[in-house]
């Protein structure tokens, strides 16, 4: 195992740069497989929050982006009906994919979130009810 004053950190920004331009990777985790340091080296040499990194993920979103618009140029020409669905979902707006979407569950309420019940204001009946509604739930 090399310490981590042994590798220089402008060589390994250079060689990840080097290895998403040539190979399309599109995880950090990628990247570091092909340097000759561990994960642990690598974010010790350039952070999470540095502008190198920063740099590298922007590098890496243009090839998820690329990626992205080949996957749905093919799926466009496929004549595979799972296919155009999939890609019709990607592309429809909430109502159509709603409609799409035999699964789906709305989580909201008109479009507002749904907020935490204040259970000193609910009233004693209601309280019954919920804690009568759970006993039956748990014989």
């Amino acid at each position: 195992m090399h310490n981590t004053q042994e590798y220089n950190t402008e060589e390994l920004f250079d060689k990840a740069k080097k290895i998403i331009e040539e190979e399309d990777v599109i995880f950090i985790e990628e990247i570091v497989t092909k340097l000759p340091c561990s994960l642990r080296t690598f974010y010790q040499h350039i952070p999470g929050s540095s502008q190198k990194m920063q740099e590298l993920k922007e590098m890496i979103n243009v090839n998820k982006i690329e990626k992205k618009q080949g996957l749905r140029k093919k799926w466009y020409e496929n004549d595979n009906a799972t296919t155009q669905l999939a890609l019709y979902r990607l592309l429809s707006i909430p109502q159509e994919h709603k409609r799409l979407n035999q699964s789906y569950v709305d989580h909201t309420t008109d479009g507002e979130k749904v907020g935490e019940v204040d259970m000193t204001k609910l009233s004693d009946k209601t309280l019954e009810e919920l804690k009568k509604a759970k006993d039956e739930n748990n014989s």
